[in-house]
């Protein structure tokens, strides 16, 4: 084998097992404690929307694809957080790398959500916060700063993640 079709059979069984690996929380991330680096993206209807303009609000800041199987999975999690905290001063943003904006519309035709989607298929944002896998989340506070950051599927509804947001959004009634 070639050296160059050994390489490419190392990073193609690399990537494969990217997708399987739980969710982590990157405590010992270099971004957590810095200030989100603001960015301005368009939505799916090509509204310009910038990170900026949720400044005092905390928001879960999410990069996926329509053709990354945890991404698809983690959706209906987010949108039911986004809807038990939304009133409370939390913002869901995810941020599609995918190459077409007709396949994520098609995708939330399936599964409507109710939070920001904006779309990045250059990755330019993706690569600002170092984003190396998909799905990979950020918790960001009210002052802009990364909180928290979790690499892989998880479930936004449990209350190992509830308990994420109750102290930043200062909710103290569990009977949200």
């Amino acid at each position: 084998m070639k050296p160059a079709q050994l390489l490419i059979l190392v990073l193609m069984l690399g990537a494969s097992h990217v997708w399987a690996v739980p969710p982590v929380p990157l405590e010992a991330d270099e971004l957590i404690g810095s200030e989100a680096p603001d960015f301005t993206l368009p939505d799916l209807d090509g509204a310009e929307v910038s990170l900026k303009q949720f400044r005092g609000k905390v928001i879960l800041l999410n990069f996926w694809a329509t053709w990354c199987p945890p991404c698809k999975a983690e959706m209906p999690s987010m949108n039911k957080l986004n809807q038990m905290f939304k009133d409370k001063g939390l913002v869901v943003i995810a941020i599609s790398s995918d190459r077409s904006k007709k396949q994520v519309k098609r995708f939330l035709k399936k599964t409507p959500v109710s939070f920001t989607i904006l779309y990045d298929p250059k990755n330019k944002i993706s690569n600002i916060y170092k984003v190396f896998a998909l799905p990979t989340s950020l918790v960001i506070d009210r002052d802009g700063t990364i909180v928290k950051k979790v690499l892989g599927g998880y479930d936004w509804s449990s209350t190992k993640a509830l308990d994420i947001f109750r102290p930043l959004l200062n909710v103290v009634n569990n009977k949200e």
